[in-house]
């Protein structure tokens, strides 16, 4: 499980997060309108379109990366859970970390 990250410690502060998202933000265009040039030099029909389309989904992931957002609840790790839809009791982690069903060696490469 993953605990709340309300009140953590920040590893950067709000301004240089804005200033990063602002940065991206304005790289958004230059993205599309690059991936257009390069689409246009393929030499195919509707290849600037494609092209932009590209530099729009790379200009949007970045931002996405960009975004941190604040854990409010506990939620469930993606890497660890069984994803078993019963309830958390029964959860296999939940029963090694409390101790009931004994835990597993770690592999050592």
């Amino acid at each position: 499980m993953r605990e709340p990250t309300i009140g953590a410690q920040k590893s950067e502060s709000l301004g240089t997060a804005r200033r990063r998202l602002a940065g991206l933000l304005l790289l958004l265009p230059v993205l599309i309108g690059w991936g257009m040039w390069a689409g246009s030099k393929l030499g195919m029909a509707g290849g600037g379109l494609f092209g932009a389309w590209v530099g729009l989904v790379i200009g949007g992931k970045l931002i996405a990366l960009s975004v941190r957002r604040n854990r409010t609840d506990f939620e469930p790790d993606s890497g660890a859970c069984f994803a078993c839809a019963r309830c958390f009791e029964y959860c296999p982690s939940e029963r090694m970390r409390r101790g009931l069903i004994p835990a597993e060696p770690e592999l050592k490469a």
